[in-house]
C-alpha cells in the first residue's frame, strides 16, 4: 500500500513488474487534464511590463497533513484586475489546465527553481474567497487514451498530452487512476477493457509518486466517476416501471433558488470589519 495521511484515500501501488493482468499500449498525443480546487497563491509576478494583466504565480495544493504539497507555476490573464500586490500567501479557488513540469518551461521566478515545481498550467477561472480553509485536496478532470490497465489492483494509467503556454507547445502528464472499494460499484468496478480506449474521469488527487527522475512523476487520482468513449460501458441499473410514480406538475422556476432574494447579512463574512473589493483590491469598510 502507498501511505497517505487519509485512510480513505490509501490506494495500492502498482507492481514493479508487469503481470498477466497488466496491458499497455503507446498513447497518442491527445487528452486533457484540469485541476480544480483551493490553492495557496504566492509570488505573483508580471514577466512582461507591456502585458500587465498576464500574471504568473506559484500555487500550492494540499495533499494531506504529512504530505508534500503539489507545487504549480500557473499563468493567469487578470481580466478582473484583482489586486495581487500583497506579500502574504493568499487562498484562491481556481481551475487550470496542467501538465508536468518541463525544464524548458517559462516560469519567470526569482524565488523557486525549475526543479521545485511539479506542474505548470494555464488558469481558466479564478476567484478570491474569504475565510476558506485551503486544506482540501483538489479535484482532477482527466480525459485521454488509457495507457496501462492493472485489473489486480483496480487501477489504470492515462497519459495526457495538451498545450500549455509556458512551453508554447505540448506538455504531458502521467495519471494513475485508482478505483476504490465503494457501494457505488457493488458488483464490478468500471475498469477499461482495452488499452488505447478513450475515457474521461473525475476524482480526487490523492498523492504524487515522486522518483529520482522528475519526468517519471505519477499523479494518483482516486476515482469518483468515469465515462467511456467508443468502448466498454458499465451496465445501467434495471428499471422497474411498476415503481414509477404518477407524474405531477412541479413548481417550475418559481420554486428555484433566487440569488436576488439572498440575505447577505446572514453570511459569516458579513460580520467582518473589512471586506476586500475583488475588482480593485481596495479595502472597504462595512456599514
Amino acid at each position: 500500500m502507498v501511505a497517505t495521511s487519509d485512510p480513505q484515500l490509501a490506494v495500492p501501488s502498482s507492481p514493479s513488474k508487469p503481470t498477466s493482468s497488466t496491458t499497455s499500449k503507446s498513447p497518442s498525443n491527445s487528452g486533457s487534464a484540469t485541476i480544480v480546487g483551493i490553492a495557496v497563491m504566492e509570488n505573483p509576478r508580471v514577466a512582461d511590463n507591456t502585458k500587465p494583466r498576464m500574471v504568473y504565480f506559484d500555487a500550492s495544493f494540499y495533499l494531506g497533513d504529512n504530505a508534500t504539497p503539489l507545487v504549480a507555476c500557473l499563468k493567469y490573464f487578470n481580466e478582473h484586475s484583482y489586486d495581487f500586490s500583497t506579500d502574504s500567501p493568499q487562498a484562491v479557488f481556481l481551475s487550470a489546465a496542467i501538465t508536468r513540469m518541463h525544464n524548458s518551461a517559462k516560469v519567470c521566478s526569482t524565488v523557486l527553481e525549475t526543479t521545485d515545481y511539479d506542474v505548470i498550467g494555464d488558469v481558466n477561472w479564478l476567484c478570491i474567497p474569504e475565510g476558506v480553509d485551503p486544506r482540501q485536496r483538489p479535484l482532477m478532470f482527466v480525459s485521454g487514451p488509457v495507457d496501462k490497465i492493472n485489473t489486480c489492483d483496480s487501477q489504470f494509467d492515462i497519459t495526457v498530452s495538451q498545450y500549455v503556454s509556458h512551453l508554447e507547445g505540448l506538455g504531458d502528464l502521467s495519471v494513475r487512476v485508482h478505483i476504490p472499494n465503494s457501494p457505488r460499484w457493488p458488483n464490478s468496478k468500471p475498469m477499461p477493457q482495452d488499452a488505447g480506449s478513450n475515457v474521461y474521469v473525475q476524482g480526487t488527487l490523492s498523492h504524487l509518486s515522486r522518483y529520482s527522475d522528475p519526468d517519471s512523476t505519477i499523479y494518483n487520482v482516486t476515482l469518483s466517476s468515469i465515462n467511456f468513449f467508443g468502448g466498454r460501458k458499465p451496465a445501467l441499473p434495471s428499471f422497474d416501471a411498476s415503481q414509477m410514480m404518477s407524474p405531477t406538475r412541479g413548481k417550475g422556476r418559481a420554486g428555484m433558488f433566487s440569488f436576488s432574494d439572498y440575505d447577505a447579512s446572514r453570511s459569516p463574512l458579513a460580520n467582518k470589519s473589512k471586506k476586500r473589493h475583488l475588482d480593485t483590491g481596495d479595502d472597504l469598510k462595512s456599514n
